[in-house]
């Protein structure tokens, strides 16, 4: 049976709908910008009698426009102290600060050097060399417009400035032995040039353009600059010691620093920069933390050899003992941070899934070590260790059957007065002919059924898409004086959005009732649609009579519009991304009566080519695994070695109890991807058959292996719901695997 496409889009949707609305609003904006750009040059605003520079100067101030605006919001994704602390509110759920740097950073860079490379500057050759622009002696900036000296020079400045940057930006320059330098060199002296250039080279009689754009972003970042020398204070570390490790020139340092008890606190995930003098005294360089917070007064760093400062540390540890430990010679570190990182957020999700592959695995050995040292403290507190619980609970989680900690059957009129009123609820009521309830709820529950597909995130993101884009058009529209097609624009769009939120807004009162009626949502899908209503009776009356003191209204009422549906957007994505109610509540009372612990299951996997590469952090991984509940477990998997070689070379039998058994496991080949994340998701469902549970996924690595899981957890979130769909007993889930990809 086809799985249906409605099943595929919502798991597809429940990874990348964030980056893909964002993504949206980013293309829109920059057609709009570019609008405005060619506008300003054509008939009848701007005329000229040479058929050169009528098709040339709207090519390129339609490019100028789009340098100057992704140049000001390539400075807001630039922001590192903003965003690290974004992610300890509610917006990290909302948008995809993941996928700001460097995904988007460099799509915005990317998008500002094609504009100024070649967009821009091939039309303004066509005009110098047909001499359909020339020279003048005028200052361009403050003078009447025509082109001068001062126009040329900064616009060949730019080009270099530009080209340069895109150059020290590509992976194969940045991998070579003097690349990082290179690219950071470059980075900050083409920081310094480039906005003075666009100020300079964007001002025309009087008007700085640039400056309007990149005014407020210049004043984020430089207040971000700021704040990160005062919140994030730059520690001068002495290095405790260094070890260099090899095999097979797979090199690796592990350098640990000291820190003094309360200092430099940090999250398992979060990363650091580091800045080692005697190698270099101004290059700093990141590196994710290893070890957990619960170290006293030391931190740990695995740095792989790669490159000219990396691999001249691990050329510095090989050949002398540093660091004060066994009296080896002194060497200080400076350190800066911490920032955030993806992997930090773990904690917000009930079930996780650590993968680490090569020196990638140190985000998940920070986080993993985190949480056995927290769960061997709570068992020792609250536990006896030869206690017969553990030991059935150990046997079994290794079994993976479903957990005993699942929620009790919740009938519908209390799911009524429960549950989530924002998407949730089309994944918590069953279908398909079996009811959660008595027939007297049976208007209640289709209902509170259709509400619930009007909040799907299908539904929601194709709605957000029609009316963004239609908005797009309608500014482009009023922009061009278009007035007639401006309005039926308008009118059309607001025909998208009164029927879908008029009958959203009746299904949820006829669900929900007064409980709906005093929320939040309610106040805001009245509003949404309101100014929908507004809109669409200012606009026809514009339309029909002419009635021009109207025009003002309906496009005050257009920006409103917009800013709500943005905000309702993001809500639906905080939805789809927090644990439900119902899951949280009943965890909690799990925890009060069993052993579990914050997480209802954690696995974490470390793929490395053999296990002598493993060799650096193996003693401590060893030890861990002792130290944790019997629903964690941890798999290595050593893709170039024999099965021999694991099988001598295992460091769990430790952790194994009298009957051999063990969750841990060091395996020979690769892990089977599909088999992990069903095994991952049919827990979850297990663990809240009724609102469903998130899986976390957090990788860290080679970007193909980011890519097959992200294909694989959107497959096996999709063989979920349809297996879920076809059954004896046919019923809806809201189990999703969101993956996390650390950005370096």
């Amino acid at each position: 049976m086809r799985v249906p496409t409605f099943v595929e889009t919502e798991a597809w949707l429940s990874n990348h709908g964030a980056s893909f609305a964002t993504l949206l609003v980013l293309v829109l904006t920059n057609v709009v910008v570019c609008w405005w750009g060619v506008w300003e040059f054509t008939s009848p605003h701007w005329i000229t009698k040479s058929n050169v520079l009528r098709y040339t100067l709207p090519i390129a101030r339609g490019a100028g426009r789009l340098i100057s605006f992704n140049a000001a919001v390539i400075l807001v994704t630039g922001s590192k102290t903003l965003w690290t602390l974004l992610r300890k509110t509610p917006l990290q759920l909302m948008f995809p600060i993941d996928d700001v740097m460097p995904k988007f950073h460099r799509l915005l860079a990317l998008t500002a050097i094609v504009m100024g490379c070649i967009v821009h500057t091939i039309p303004q050759i066509v005009n110098y060399a047909t001499q359909a622009l020339k020279l003048g002696p005028g200052v361009w900036t403050y003078g009447n417009g025509v082109a001068g000296t001062q126009l040329l020079v900064t616009g060949i400045l730019l080009v270099v400035v530009f080209a340069v940057f895109f150059v020290t930006t590509l992976e194969k320059i940045r991998r070579t032995t003097i690349g990082f330098r290179l690219f950071w060199i470059c980075h900050i002296v083409g920081i310094v040039m480039a906005f003075p250039l666009l100020i300079i080279h964007g001002t025309m009689r009087g008007h700085p353009m640039t400056v309007y754009f990149v005014g407020v972003p210049l004043g984020i970042y430089v207040v971000d600059v700021v704040a990160r020398r005062i919140i994030f204070k730059t520690k001068l570390s002495g290095v405790v010691s260094a070890q260099a490790f090899d095999d097979h020139g797979e090199k690796v340092t592990k350098l640990v620093l000291r820190r003094e008890q309360g200092e430099y606190e940090f999250k398992p995930g979060q990363y650091a920069e580091l800045l080692i003098p005697e190698l270099a005294r101004f290059e700093w360089h990141p590196f994710t933390i290893a070890s957990p917070p619960s170290d006293e007064g030391t931190i740990t760093f695995y740095i792989k050899a790669s490159g000219r400062w990396t691999t001249a540390l691990y050329e510095l540890a090989e050949k002398e003992k540093l660091g004060d430990a066994d009296d080896g010679r002194p060497l200080k570190a400076r350190m800066r941070g911490p920032f955030g990182a993806p992997a930090e957020s773990f904690s917000g999700y009930p079930h996780v899934l650590l993968v680490g592959t090569g020196i990638g695995v140190t985000p998940l050995l920070s986080i993993w070590l985190s949480l056995a040292n927290d769960s061997w403290k709570g068992l020792v507190e609250n536990y006896d260790a030869e206690d017969v619980k553990i030991k059935e609970a150990k046997k079994h989680a290794i079994e993976m059957t479903p957990s005993k900690y699942s929620a009790p059957p919740i009938e519908m009129n209390e799911m009524l007065k429960t549950a989530n009123m924002l998407f949730t609820d089309i994944l918590s009521l069953k279908q398909g002919g079996v009811s959660l309830v008595d027939h007297r709820h049976g208007a209640q529950q289709r209902a509170a059924i259709l509400s619930a597909w009007l909040e799907s995130l299908t539904c929601n993101v194709a709605l957000f898409t029609c009316t963004t884009v239609l908005e797009a058009l309608v500014l482009s529209l009023w922009i061009g004086e278009q007035w007639r097609p401006t309005q039926i624009t308008q009118i059309v769009a607001t025909w998208f959005v009164m029927p879908v939120f008029g009958l959203k807004i009746a299904l949820s009162l006829v669900a929900y009732g007064m409980r709906y009626l005093v929320s939040f949502i309610f106040v805001l899908e009245v509003l949404i649609f309101s100014g929908a209503v507004a809109s669409f009776v200012l606009t026809l009356d514009v339309l029909i009579n002419n009635n021009d003191s109207s025009t003002i209204w309906y496009l005050l009422t257009f920006g409103v519009y917009l800013v709500l549906h943005v905000i309702r957007i993001m809500l639906i994505f905080y939805a789809t991304a927090r644990p439900a109610s119902e899951v949280t509540r009943a965890r909690e009372k799990a925890k009060s009566e069993s052993l579990l612990t914050a997480h209802d299951s954690v696995r974490a996997i470390w793929v490395n080519k053999s296990v002598s590469g493993m060799s650096w952090v193996m003693n401590r991984l060893a030890e861990s695994a002792g130290q944790v509940p019997p629903h964690y477990a941890l798999e290595l998997y050593a893709t170039r070695s024999s099965d021999d070689e694991v099988m001598s070379s295992s460091p769990f039998r430790a952790s194994a109890d009298e009957s051999g058994v063990t969750q841990h496991e060091l395996k020979a080949g690769r892990p089977r991807w599909h088999e992990i994340l069903t095994a991952a998701i049919d827990r979850a469902h297990a663990s809240s058959p009724h609102d469903g549970a998130l899986v976390g996924v957090f990788y860290c690595g080679m970007p193909a292996v980011a890519r097959e899981l992200q294909n694989i957890a959107k497959l096996v979130t999709i063989q979920h719901e349809h297996k879920l769909a076809a059954s004896a007993r046919p019923s809806k889930c809201n189990c999703r695997i969101v993956v996390h990809k650390e950005n370096f």
